[in-house]
C-alpha cells in the first residue's frame, strides 16, 4: 500500500518536491510560514487551505482524530479495518466502480491509521480536482459497507497478519510494543490479531464508522491548486456531514518497570536476533519534547550517534543501531533498535545497556550538543517544503494541542537549548536501570546468554498472530 502522509511525530518524514531556500531558514532571517487559510465549515469541519500553484495537482487530506488506540478491546484492528473499508463502497458505487473513479481521472488514493488518528488521502490534477472532490467526499461521508466486502477484506488482513512474520524488523517492533504496554491501547499492533479480526461483522465496522468519522472529530486539508471558491465547494460536498458526540479514550496509568525485564519471542529457523531495548517515553505535549530530541540525536539519531560509534563502529557487533522516542498523545515508547548475529546477543545488548547508563551519568557535551544543533537545524527545511508536508505537520500540531509557533520559532526554540537543559532531561527521562528487552530469534542459541542481564521469560511467535 502506498502512503502519501506518513507521519512520523518525531521527525516529520515526508517526501516531496520544491525546497524552501535554506538562507531562508536560519536564525535571524525572519523566516515565516508558506502562507495558509483556517476556515470552520458550518458543520465544525476545520479546514487548512494551502495554496501552491507550482504544479498542476490538488490533494485532499483528512485526518480523523481517532485510531488503532480506540479499537475494542475484543478487537484490535478494526480501526484499520474500517480505513480501508472506507472505499470499498457507497449506496450507490461498489469497491470496483470508486477504483475505476479514481483511476480515470489518474487520481491516488490511500488511507493509513496509527494509534492517535486515521488519515483519508486523495491527490490528482487539478483540471479534475472537483471530480476528485466528489468522489473523496463521498466515500468519507456516505460510505457503505457491505458483508461480502467486509469478508473480503478479512481475508486479506488475516493473510497480512500471517506474513508479518517475514519481516523479521517489523515483527518484532510489534511484539516490542505488546511486551512494553501490556494491556494499553497501545499493546496491539494496528493491524491488529488473527482472534479480532476474525470477529470482525459489518455492525461493528458501522458503528465504529458511525462514532468516530465525524466532521467535529476531523481536519481536512485542501492542498495544491485549488479554485477561489474551494470553501463554497467544501460546504456542498461537506455541510451535510453530521456532528455527534466523540467517545472520549481514557488512558490507563502505565505500570512502573522494574529493572531488567527479558522476553525471548522464538522462532526456531533464526540465525540472526532483532532486538529491542526500552521503557515509556513521553506526551507529545511535554514542553521537554524539543531538548529531548536533541538529547536522542546524540544518544542514537545518526551515524555520529553515541550508540552508532560504540556498538557498530569501535565494537563491530552490529550493522545498525538506533534509538527514539516517539511522542503520541498518551507516553510513547523510547526505543533502542538493533540486531546480530545469535551468539553476540548477550554482548550486544550488554554493550549497550553500558553505553546508555554512561549517557545517563555524564551527559551530553558541548561540542555533542552544537553538533545535533546542527543536525536538526539542517534537516528542519525537509520537514516543511512542500505544501503537502506543511500540511500535514499543522494537522499534527492540532491533534496534539500545539502551537504553529513550534514550526515558526523551531530555529531560534533548538539555537536556545544549553548543555545544561540536554543533561537535565537525559536524567529525567532515560530509565537505564529499568528496561523491558525483546529478542526475536532462535531462543535455544540466546537465552543462556541473557541470564546474567536479567530474568528471562519465553513466547512463540505465533502467540502474536
Amino acid at each position: 500500500m502506498s502512503k502519501f502522509f506518513k507521519i512520523i511525530v518525531l521527525v516529520f518524514l515526508i517526501t516531496g518536491c520544491r525546497s524552501t531556500p535554506l538562507q531562508n531558514i536560519l536564525p535571524g532571517s525572519g523566516f515565516q510560514l508558506r502562507p495558509y487559510k483556517e476556515v470552520k465549515l458550518s458543520n465544525g469541519l476545520r479546514v487548512l487551505l494551502v495554496d501552491d500553484r507550482a504544479l498542476p495537482y490538488t490533494t485532499f487530506s483528512m485526518m480523523i482524530k481517532s485510531g488503532a488506540a480506540h479499537d475494542p478491546a475484543n478487537m484490535p484492528g478494526l480501526s484499520h479495518f474500517v480505513a480501508e473499508m472506507i472505499n470499498k463502497g457507497t449506496p450507490k458505487l461498489n469497491a470496483t466502480q470508486i477504483a475505476d473513479a479514481f483511476g480515470a481521472i489518474g487520481a491516488q488514493y490511500d488511507a493509513d491509521t496509527d494509534y492517535d488518528f486515521t488519515q483519508i488521502n486523495a491527490s490528482g490534477l487539478s483540471q479534475y480536482s472537483d471530480e476528485l472532490l466528489d468522489i473523496y467526499s463521498t466515500v468519507i461521508t456516505n460510505a457503505a459497507f457491505s458483508k461480502e466486502e467486509i469478508k473480503r477484506l478479512k481475508r486479506q488482513v488475516l493473510d497480512a497478519i500471517k506474513k508479518t512474520t517475514e519481516e523479521p524488523g517489523s515483527f518484532t517492533s510489534l511484539a516490542y510494543q505488546d511486551y512494553l504496554y501490556s494491556e494499553h491501547p497501545y499493546s496491539h499492533a494496528v493491524m491488529g490479531r488473527r482472534k479480532g479480526i476474525s470477529m470482525v461483522e459489518q455492525k461493528h465496522v458501522v458503528k465504529h464508522f458511525r462514532q468516530y468519522y465525524r466532521p467535529n472529530n476531523a481536519i481536512l486539508a485542501v492542498v495544491g491548486n485549488y479554485s477561489d471558491n474551494i470553501v463554497e465547494k467544501l460546504e456542498k460536498h461537506f455541510g451535510g456531514w453530521k456532528e455527534k458526540e466523540i467517545p472520549q479514550l481514557a488512558f490507563p496509568s502505565l505500570p512502573q518497570i522494574q529493572g531488567h525485564q527479558i522476553r525471548i519471542v522464538d522462532k526456531g529457523d533464526l540465525v540472526q536476533s532483532e532486538i529491542r531495548i526500552g521503557h515509556y517515553g513521553i506526551r507529545r505535549d511535554n514542553p521537554d519534547f524539543q531538548k529531548l530530541r536533541l538529547a536522542n540525536t546524540i544518544l542514537g539519531g545518526g551515524f555520529a550517534s553515541r550508540l552508532m560509534q560504540e556498538v557498530r563502529v569501535r565494537s563491530g557487533l552490529t550493522y545498525g543501531i538506533s534509538s527514539g522516542f516517539e511522542a503520541r498523545k498518551d507516553s510513547g515508547p523510547f526505543t533502542i533498535t538493533t540486531f546480530t548475529r545469535n551468539e553476540k546477543v548477550g554482548e550486544t545488548i550488554k554493550k549497550t545497556l553500558q553505553e546508555l547508563e554512561r549517557f545517563r551519568s555524564q551527559g551530553a557535551t558541548d561540542e555533542e550538543v552544537k553538533d545535533a544543533k546542527a543536525y536538526m537545524i539542517g534537516n528542519f527545511p525537509r520537514a516543511i517544503e512542500t505544501a503537502e508536508k506543511l500540511a500535514n505537520n499543522l494537522m499534527v500540531l492540532r491533534l496534539y494541542g500545539i502551537g504553529d509557533n513550534y514550526l515558526e520559532d523551531f530555529i531560534d526554540d533548538v539555537q536556545k537549548i544549553t548543555t545544561s537543559e540536554v543533561n537535565q532531561v537525559i536524567r529525567n527521562y532515560l530509565k537505564p536501570e529499568s528496561l523491558k528487552i525483546l529478542v526475536y530469534s532462535n531462543s535455544r542459541s540466546v537465552k543462556d546468554q541473557l541470564g546474567p542481564v536479567g530474568p528471562v521469560e519465553v513466547k512463540s511467535f505465533r502467540d502474536y498472530l
